[in-house]
């Protein structure tokens, strides 16, 4: 803190001290990296730039100024921080590249924004060295290996500074690290850079008397925001993949809210805090602070989140509370419950805030999530924030820090307390004259916790999942004009998990608005704030911040399916990039990697080598396309895996492909290399493996890093069009394949991740193409298996064509493909539910009634494409398909054990229809699993041996049946109980 002494040896000067620390950070940026005098000379001077709306991101100054390569430029500007961590763990990236990338830009966002306090380039370079040489023995310092990551000014870094842009910290070296800053060093980042901040941290505007004033890359004319402005603008510049900061009343959010990024204020003692500057006296600190991130996409958020609390932070940090993290499923698959937090009257909304909530509020309805509308009075977001700003009154210790150095408040920090004392709060808070500040704290304390059980009840009231709000009553408004934050700082209050959405962008509103005296919220200057991004914000009770992140993940989701993605979240969606990972089983540079075992019956085993046996030679319909560097061996593997139809056996009832389609696919696999070359070999050396008896360990290790680089190709494709969903398509069967063969246990994230991407293209796309349907019947029958046995939602409903078709993959059952979608869905709501509605009953039965009613229709020309046997396949498993829809329903009706005589009969029914056909054709139905284990749980223990032993020998393909059967019966037994008694 402030130091007499330090500052006497200055003579008092706060001036000279100020000027010889802007030369230091000013000589920290290498020549190298200053910005020629070309590019600055087109910008207005320092003194003016904040006057002049300037959109700095536009200009493409990192680019025009030729500082830096085009390698540097990708890894910054496409790549979020899952496809950076996984190719520094490959090896495709090396630590020091990506931090010489991101230093490089930062110092060219500091010459624009003066968003930095201190720079460690040459540190944080051989840190970087440090991590590669740890790789190259082959091993990872953590899970952020190699990660450049910010920090906000409040965080000690040995050896730098922390003034917190008071003048009278300057001069004081950290003699230790934050404790965060620890464990980040531990987890393996590279730290490189600190950021600018508000003056003693207690403003919305990130400007001190030290740094500067930090500006908005997206318009200079607006604020940054604050406290951690410094933080906004490097991230929203690309200038860091994810930055670190703090929020005591909003000062994580709002930056994130005006420069267009995603931010997250956890609960307070979730992430560890411990020995960071801070204003305040030892040991007073009425609202807790949280330490939480800034990126450019949620999976960011999610994935700093994840990986700091799973690294036990309560170990480094006393007040961290010792929760671990907590998986809490697909949120987008659940019946959300929403509030929507009222517009305050004495915190109105600006019109581009109203337009981008109300446009939420749309969009969340049309994906059939219900927004539940709160009212002002049950919310009171008047009372807590007027309990806010008394408990940040108690504590004058921010004021003497600045009053100690001689230097003056920032105009920032003046307006603000001009614009809060102009309030006109409804009550006052009962302080009375002569109480000290104990009396005080403890009639505050009191307010609080009748907040917080007010709360508690609305929650509970109203059953909800999360509340939707307006970020501030504001986007970024011009310097020094931001207002009271009322709706990020009563969730501090609260102590509630908020996250910030990047959401629509201002226009200039037709709407108009009128601060009436004694309102808290700053004027409104349409033609300045006109395409400045806006947001929303989701937030959750205390602790909740798995549910937080989950629920605001689907409201991005929505944004991004719907184009209102802005700011961050365009840029990195347009490379986004989700891991999709192969169980428990990495590829290993090494060949040592386990084998999945397959568990293939023996009949269908022995058919699969006398097919393959007499693919001798490979027949001319398949071209001799070149395929690079690939041994001659393994291009003729993929060229007899394509011409006996591999492909989608594992989903197919009979050879995988008609004619049409072969022509149609085939070709277009072959030619397009680098989308679909990596899959082909992977599925056609694992394919090629059943021929051995003993798996070569080099081979398979290949075959694994073949099938990786085929998702991560997967994971980033964007599908914009008819013909990219193809090939997405495609890719995702490919990969799904691979995985089939080699049993690993995703290939529902595999299958989900594919219809995930395609999902805005199909819904508007002609069910009628065959290649559509091909590909996308298939992902659609094994997710949904998978969704009955996980009590989840698929992602998609199939559309059916409108002719009567049969294929290899649905057979005749494409139609009953969407009642199963319907009965998913039921599941789930009565599994989650706590009390059953008779409207769920109502659909209950409806879903029923239509699937009696469901007949398979046979097109006339059937007999003409498919064979005998392939008929016959096709009409039981349309058969048994109906009977598992109907005995899924009735189990969601009645718990096991009562009314078993029809689930019994069903189940029969199903089991010895499969074996009739095996017997007569005397080749197994493929394609049935999902009926075969509905019909098993229903089996008594003798009835389970006697058919479980031979469901090997009649079904074409199986998985573990004992572990889904477990799973199923527990999810069904859970879902009819709570049907059954639950009061209607």
């Amino acid at each position: 803190m402030a130091s007499e002494g330090l500052l006497s040896a200055y003579g008092g000067n706060w001036e000279s001290r100020v000027a010889e620390k802007r030369a230091a950070c000013q000589n920290a940026i290498p020549e190298a990296w200053v910005l020629p005098e070309s590019l600055l000379g087109t910008l207005p001077r320092q003194s003016e730039i904040h006057t002049r709306k300037i959109d700095l991101i536009s200009l493409n100054i990192p680019r025009r100024s030729g500082l830096m390569t085009e390698r540097e430029l990708q890894i910054t500007e496409s790549y979020d921080v899952a496809s950076l961590l996984e190719g520094l763990a490959a090896g495709r990236f090396t630590s020091a590249e990506v931090t010489l990338a991101f230093c490089k830009r930062a110092a060219i966002a500091q010459q624009l924004t003066n968003c930095l306090t201190e720079t460690f380039f040459e540190k944080a370079q051989l840190r970087a060295q440090f991590l590669d040489n740890l790789r190259a023995d082959g091993k990872l310092a953590g899970p952020l290996h190699g990660l450049p990551i910010s920090l906000k000014d409040t965080y000690q870094v040995e050896g730098t500074h922390a003034s917190i842009g008071a003048v009278s910290n300057l001069g004081s070296t950290s003699k230790e690290n934050s404790t965060l800053v620890e464990m980040l060093l531990g987890l393996g980042a590279v730290l490189y850079v600190k950021t600018n901040v508000s003056q003693v941290l207690m403003g919305v505007e990130s400007d001190n008397n030290i740094f500067g004033r930090v500006l908005n890359p997206r318009n200079t004319m607006l604020t940054a925001g604050g406290s951690s402005g410094g933080e906004g603008a490097l991230v929203a510049f690309r200038g860091s993949p994810l930055g670190v900061g703090t929020d005591l009343a909003g000062s994580i959010r709002i930056p994130s809210l005006c420069c267009g990024t995603y931010g997250f204020k956890p609960s307070s003692s979730r992430i560890a805090y411990g020995r960071q500057i801070m204003p305040f006296a030892e040991g007073i600190l009425p609202i807790v602070p949280s330490a939480g991130p800034i990126a450019n996409d949620m999976e960011t958020i999610q994935t700093f989140m994840k990986t700091i609390i799973d690294a036990r932070p309560f170990r480094y940090d006393a007040t961290v509370v010792d929760v671990p993290w907590r998986s809490v499923g697909d949120f987008s698959r659940r019946n959300l419950r929403l509030g929507l937090l009222p517009e305050d009257p004495l915190f109105p909304l600006h019109p581009p805030v109203k337009e981008a909530i109300a446009k939420a509020v749309r969009i969340l309805q049309s994906h059939g999530y219900q927004v539940i509308p709160l009212d002002v009075a049950e919310c009171h977001v008047e009372e807590v924030n007027q309990i806010a700003g008394g408990l940040l009154s108690l504590d004058d210790t921010p004021k003497q820090m600045v009053a100690s150095s001689g230097e003056p408040a920032v105009p920032a920090t003046g307006r603000l307390a001009e614009q809060t004392r102009d309030i006109k709060w409804s009550n006052s808070l009962d302080l009375e004259e002569g109480m000290d500040g104990l009396q005080k704290l403890g009639v505050l304390q009191s307010k609080r916790s009748r907040m917080d059980e007010n709360w508690r009840k609305l929650w509970v009231r109203h059953n909800l999942d999360a509340v939707i709000a307006p970020s501030a009553q504001n986007t970024a408004v011009e310097h020094d004009e931001y207002c009271w934050p009322a709706y990020s700082a009563f969730l501090n209050v609260l102590d509630y998990p908020a996250c910030v959405i990047p959401f629509n962008t201002a226009t200039k509103s037709k709407q108009r608005f009128i601060r009436k005296p004694g309102q808290g919220s700053p004027a409104y200057n349409p033609d300045a704030v006109e395409g400045a991004p806006c947001s929303i914000q989701i937030f959750t009770s205390r602790m909740r911040d798995e549910e937080c992140l989950a629920v605001a993940g689907v409201v991005d989701a929505c944004s991004a399916a719907n184009g209102c993605q802005t700011g961050a979240s365009v840029s990195a969606a347009s490379d986004y990039s989700m891991s999709v990972k192969l169980s428990d089983r990495r590829v290993d540079l090494g060949g040592n990697q386990e084998h999945g075992q397959s568990n293939h019956s023996s009949v269908w085993a022995e058919a699969q080598r006398t097919q393959l046996s007499s693919c001798a030679t490979v027949p001319n319909s398949i071209p001799e396309v070149n395929m690079g560097d690939t041994p001659a061996g393994d291009q003729r593997l993929v060229r007899q895996f394509l011409f006996n139809s591999r492909l989608l056996d594992v989903f197919s009832v009979g050879s995988s492909f008609s004619e049409t389609v072969r022509r149609q696919v085939i070709p277009h696999m072959l030619f397009s290399q680098t989308k679909f070359l990596n899959g082909l070999l992977a599925c056609a050396i694992s394919w090629n493996d059943i021929n051995d008896n003993q798996t070569n360990p080099r081979r398979l290790s290949l075959c694994y890093r073949h099938a990786s680089s085929a998702i991560a190709l997967l994971t980033s494709l964007k599908v914009s069009d008819f013909e990219s969903m193809i090939d997405c398509l495609m890719l995702g069967a490919l990969v799904s394949t691979f995985a089939v063969k080699l049993r690993l246990h995703d290939i529902l994230a595999i299958c989900r991740r594919t219809l995930g991407l395609i999902e805005p293209i199909y819904l508007t796309s002609n069910p009628d193409r065959p290649e559509l349907r091909v590909f996308t019947t298939c992902m659609i029958v094994w997710e949904l298996r998978a969704c009955l046995f996980s009590c989840t939602t698929p992602t998609l409903r199939f559309r059916p064509p409108a002719e009567p078709h049969a294929d290899r993959h649905v057979g005749l059952s494409d139609t009953l493909l969407p009642l199963f979608y319907d009965i998913c869905k039921l599941s789930y709501a009565i599994a989650q539910a706590e009390t059953i509605s008779a409207i769920v009953l109502e659909e209950l039965n409806a879903v029923e009634q239509s699937v009696r009613n469901w007949q398979p229709v046979v097109p006339e020309d059937m007999t003409t494409h498919f064979s005998t046997v392939e008929v016959a396949h096709m009409i039981c498993q349309a058969q048994v398909m109906q009977a598992a829809a109907l005995l899924v329903a009735h189990r969601l009706r009645y718990p096991f054990g009562t009314n078993d005589g029809p689930a019994q009969v069903l189940s029969m029914t199903i089991l010895t229809q499969i074996e009739m056909i095996f017997n007569i054709t005397k080749q197994p139905v493929r394609c049935i699993d999902l009926p075969l284990l509905v019909a098993c749980i229903e089996l008594k223990d003798a009835g389970r041996q006697k058919w479980s032993s031979s469901i090997t020998t009649f079904a074409g393909f199986s998985p573990e049946f004992g572990e889904h059967e477990y799973a199923f019966a527990v999810i069904m037994e859970r879902a009819s109980l709570l049907l059954i008694c639950s009061p209607i």
